[in-house]
């Protein structure tokens, strides 16, 4: 279940925008450039090994503005978080300063709520292919620029309430790309999408959106699958649950056509076409140079899920795709 969510400022020093479930007790310390120390207390660890991590940058992208967010794990109670910059031109990346919205998906934790979710289409309009909670039809989608959309929601949820999670989604790639959010108002956020030309630029491209809150409520969507897989020619589970343990991961190329199997049974069907999402993020430690980026989509019939993982060139070369471990959590409208 989602378990912790934190929106963290850092612009040479930390500050907490939100906290909450297992990071609501928890102190922070900035030990460098890019590199934050979470420490929970003894009562409200969790073993990495048995949690996923997701993030997005808060703050507009500015076109040559990828971003990676790794993790490391020194105790259940300890967590390192690196933010990583593309450099200037398009040159290798360096860790960078920079705000983050985090969210956590543990196992028998205290569950948050997912208030909104949904998924654009960029090539029409754009549009909403489909939405629940806060982002519905009536939740108003502009596109201000190549990659730049307004979202106005209805029914507002304030910058210290929530998380806001952006996954660009397609079509499958070696390139890398980075999203990001900005929360104009309670009702107003504002998306921004780059990919990578060395240097990157501001690019059309469709994209889901889940927003988290900071506390109990009702939830419009649940979670239908969760893994944390290693790399490898196949790749493995570390652990899953929700995927069909007795199919091995088939993997096509270097990082390319990553298929896991959902499980099938006890009356749950494949994923319907719409109203469900596959997020994912390349696991570990992050550093210069370090760009990453992935892609999963569910394949058609809903019984697989397809996944991508690519990195960085050398020197900020355009990137490549690459064996990597991540961190995959399906979403399913209720």
């Amino acid at each position: 279940m989602l378990n912790s969510a934190a929106s963290i400022a850092n612009a040479g020093a930390l500050a907490w925008v939100g906290q909450s479930g297992d990071f609501d007790e928890t102190t922070s310390a900035r030990t460098g450039v890019g590199a934050i120390t979470l420490n929970t207390i003894a009562s409200r660890g969790f073993d990495a090994a048995q949690s996923l991590i997701f993030a997005t940058k808060r703050g507009a992208l500015a076109g040559a503005d990828l971003y990676s967010v790794g993790d490391a794990a020194a105790s259940d109670t300890s967590k390192q978080i690196s933010t990583v910059e593309e450099g200037a031109g398009g040159i290798a990346s360096v860790l960078a300063d920079f705000d983050v919205d985090l969210l956590t998906v543990g196992i028998g934790r205290k569950p948050l709520s997912i208030v909104g979710m949904g998924h654009v289409d960029t090539g029409v309009g754009p549009t909403w292919n489909w939405g629940c909670g806060l982002i519905h039809a009536n939740a108003a989608i502009v596109r201000n620029a190549a990659g730049d959309y307004t979202i106005t929601m209805p029914h507002g949820i304030a910058a210290a309430d929530c998380e806001i999670i952006v996954i660009p989604d397609g079509p499958a790639s070696a390139n890398l790309f980075s999203a990001s959010v900005v929360h104009v108002s309670a009702t107003t956020k504002r998306i921004t999408i780059a990919a990578d030309a060395s240097p990157s630029i501001l690019t059309d491209m469709h994209f889901a959106v889940v927003i988290v809150a900071n506390g109990a409520g009702p939830s419009c969507a649940r979670i239908r699958a969760a893994a944390q897989v290693a790399p490898g020619a196949p790749p493995t589970y570390t652990w899953q649950f929700g995927f069909d343990g007795d199919v091995a991961i088939t993997r096509t190329g270097i990082g390319n056509d990553v298929v896991l199997t959902l499980a099938n049974g006890n009356n749950v069907d494949g994923l319907p076409a719409t109203g469900s999402i596959a997020m994912i993020r390349p696991r570990g430690a992050v550093g210069a140079n370090g760009l990453v980026s992935a892609y999963a989509a569910a394949q058609a019939g809903g019984a697989t899920v397809e996944c991508n993982t690519s990195q960085e060139g050398a020197g900020g070369a355009v990137g490549a795709y690459a064996d990597l471990g991540f961190d995959l959590l399906v979403l399913e409208a209720k």
